[in-house]
């Protein structure tokens, strides 16, 4: 499929950490959001957003032909994608992507990091002392 002489086309894969399928709450979506970065203001303005379905039976997803229409030869762009539960933001991750108009870019892998409930959590106490806890238990 050829790509429009104004536009460029994204490859994109969220790069999972190894608990993120295990979580008590279930990534069910993920968020793509891309900025136009415009470094004379230092700014920057959306060119694109929507959210998509992650079924519970993958572990991978590669979203493919994002199709972003281009101001210049060649754009930075900040790719954010947001891995959701429900309207729960679970992880999230940005990475900058040069594209170049009319052309698609290879697959940009995103690590996310986690940014759900708890995430600021410094410390945690169980107790008693001879509580146990294991992975996935309440």
């Amino acid at each position: 499929m050829g790509v429009g002489e104004g536009a460029a086309r994204l490859k994109l894969t969220p790069l999972l950490p190894p608990y993120a399928r295990v979580a008590p709450l279930v990534i069910d979506r993920v968020g793509i959001i891309v900025d136009r970065l415009i470094p004379e203001t230092e700014s920057s303005e959306t060119v694109y957003s929507d959210t998509v379905a992650f079924p519970a039976d993958r572990n991978r997803l590669t979203l493919n032909d994002i199709s972003i229409t281009m101001d210049a030869p060649s754009e930075d762009l900040r790719v954010t994608l947001q891995l959701l539960s429900g309207t729960t933001l679970l992880f999230e991750g940005s990475q900058t992507v040069t594209v170049v108009r009319g052309q698609r870019t290879g697959n940009t892998v995103i690590p996310v990091f986690y940014q759900g409930p708890g995430n600021n959590l410094t410390s945690l106490v169980l107790g008693p002392r001879d509580t146990v806890v294991q992975p996935g238990a309440t």
